[in-house]
């Protein structure tokens, strides 16, 4: 399972991104089952509605993606992992090593680097 960050949803959901068509083909193209934390759901309604999307459109887009939980252990596990000052980049990686992910998919190229000895990362 492949865990994709929320840039990579956003970029789908936000006309005139520049990496937008390269995200679709790459979704296309992949056969590994995707996911998305509740962490991410927060961010794409929150990026959404700031970009006047409205709510049954974010809401049937989300629909297509299996949804994890944020857990208390998940913020515990974060909390060890934390690197670089984002709790959310760490967040994303307690949830991918809790759930067994082989991947996460990314545009944040620092993201990687900073924790790609705990994970494979997918850069777009």
């Amino acid at each position: 399972m492949i865990l994709l960050d929320a840039n990579i949803l956003l970029e789908m959901l936000i006309a005139g991104r520049s990496k937008r068509t390269d995200v679709f083909e790459w979704m296309e193209q992949n056969t590994e089952e995707f996911c998305i934390s509740m962490l991410t759901v927060h961010l794409v309604l929150y990026f959404g509605l700031k970009d006047n999307l409205n709510i049954s459109e974010l809401k049937s887009f989300l629909a297509d993606y299996p949804k994890i939980a944020l857990l208390p252990e998940d913020y515990v596990a974060a909390i060890g992992l934390l690197k670089n000052k984002d709790h959310e980049d760490a967040l994303q990686i307690a949830i991918a090593e809790r759930i067994g992910c082989t991947s996460i998919v990314t545009l944040d190229k620092r993201f990687s680097e900073i924790y790609n000895d705990r994970i494979n990362f997918i850069i777009l």
